[in-house]
């Protein structure tokens, strides 16, 4: 990704004018949004930041600096990382092979493109801000998996999902303590602590999310469990922060992250709705450490206007199981399904673009299908889950009207208890986070804004 010039203003969330990002979604280390390698460095091109891999910028100087950080130099300023001269146009990002779902071929990657040439570093002026360096060749396209007929199970693609975007500028979104962007401590022996961070910045009339960079270092130690970045339509006061808990009446979800997960990139032609400039940030800690945690995680969003699709994040799943007369997970049992369902209400056809499955500790398997009305399914996502292993995946799906979602998750529940829906660790949660177009082409019912989900089939 390339950026300059960050701007920290007090009561502002971090800045930097970003453009030809070049962020490949990634969980190998050494690469993009990944973690660094044991020894403290990263591939060639990115630079080991809090333990995560970044592409280098060429700053230097401290942050007490009153100049700001400086530039292009080749030198080191006081406290800070030597200047390279500019920011040099990588090889472009060589673009995933099929991520391994089961029962499915994995598609190849593609190509790497070529990289661009480096311009020279800029001089610095007041307050940091450095000229361009140079272009970056964008990383070759990465053919997704194909959807599968009736019955059959498909590879749900890559965690690439797409061409990387171009003219965006990129927002930080962090805990915080405070305005003045202080970190937030999650004091010790403190379990199930949900916390939100109110945003309100100017994003100067951008239209779409074009790409998602979480930065949580050491994938939250163990003590973050998700964030969730939401828009939300009521004004809020930038800088605040209280507990909250899960539900946010006027927030509509744009970003997830969940550990594992890292970059993650939409198609060249799709962008997330935005529409903006307050935002809220839900993050859950568990730390039942005796110890205090200071972090100041959260999630990069580069933002822009022009892309040929507007979509937005839909939850689908199963968010009632153990209550509502729906049976939760039965005990001392394995590969038990929870199963939901989506039955779009918007009248045209939705396309699925991307999905990012999420369960707790339990969680084994997720499966999604299209039911067609005359018949007969079409399986768009089939893959093995992890807790700490999240992954993105790029879904070649389209919903037409009559047709409807199936969602089903496995669980391994080993204990001699029922385990149901329900936001503590020791609960679990069905959810695949789907990115379609257009914008609310998959809503049809659920607690959440944009959700699609019934727990009978249609």
């Amino acid at each position: 990704m390339r950026i300059f010039g960050w701007v920290l203003g007090a009561g502002t969330a971090l800045v930097a004018a970003c453009s030809n990002s070049t962020v490949a979604q990634s969980s190998s280390p050494g690469t993009a949004g990944a973690p660094c390698y044991p020894n403290g460095t990263c591939n060639d091109g990115l630079t080991c930041t809090d333990d995560l891999c970044f592409p280098s910028l060429n700053i230097g100087g401290g942050p007490n600096g009153s100049g700001g950080r400086r530039s292009g130099d080749g030198g080191a300023a006081s406290g800070g990382r030597p200047g390279t001269g500019g920011l040099t146009a990588s090889g472009g990002a060589l673009a995933s092979g099929g991520s391994g779902g089961t029962a499915g071929e994995s598609s190849t990657g593609g190509d790497s493109s070529s990289g661009g040439s480096a311009d020279a570093g800029g001089a610095s002026a007041a307050g940091g801000q450095s000229s361009t360096g140079g272009g970056v060749g964008a990383g070759g396209a990465t053919s997704a998996g194909g959807a599968t007929g009736d019955g059959g199970s498909g590879t749900g693609g890559t965690a690439d999902a797409g061409p990387p975007p171009t003219e965006c500028e990129t927002y930080s979104f962090r805990a915080r303590a405070d305005s003045a962007n202080s970190p937030f401590v999650v004091p010790p022996a403190s379990r199930e602590i949900y916390q939100c961070f109110d945003y309100h910045v100017d994003t100067k009339g951008a239209a779409q999310v074009f790409s998602v960079l979480p930065v949580v270092p050491d994938q939250g130690g163990g003590v973050i469990h998700h964030i969730l970045l939401y828009k939300v339509t009521s004004a809020v006061t930038n800088g605040a922060t209280s507990p909250c808990l899960g539900y946010h009446a006027d927030g509509v979800l744009i970003a997830v992250w969940i550990p594992g997960v890292g970059a993650w990139n939409l198609p060249s032609d799709v962008g997330i709705e935005l529409d903006s400039n307050d935002f809220l940030m839900e993050v859950h800690f568990d730390n039942p450490a005796d110890t205090s945690y200071s972090t100041s995680a959260g999630i990069d969003l580069c933002l822009g206007s022009g892309k040929p699709h507007t979509a937005t994040v839909s939850w689908l799943g199963n968010d009632v199981f153990g209550g509502f007369g729906v049976a939760g997970i039965p005990p001392n049992t394995t590969s038990a399904p929870i199963t939901g369902y989506c039955a779009p209400t918007l009248g045209s056809p939705a396309h699925i673009v991307m999905s990012l499955p999420f369960m707790r500790k339990l969680g084994r398997h997720l499966r999604a299908r299209v039911d067609h009305p005359g018949g007969g399914a079409t399986t768009f996502l089939d893959v093995p889950f992890s807790y700490g292993y999240g992954t993105t995946y790029a879904i070649p799906a389209v919903v037409n009207p009559g047709d409807f979602v199936t969602t089903t998750c496995t669980f391994d529940n080993t204990t001699a208890s029922t385990v149901n829906f329900g936001e503590a660790t020791t609960n679990e949660v069905c959810f695949d986070y789907t990115v379609a177009y257009p914008p609310r082409a998959l809503v049809g019912g659920g607690l959440h804004n944009d959700s699609c989900i019934t727990a009978t089939p249609p």
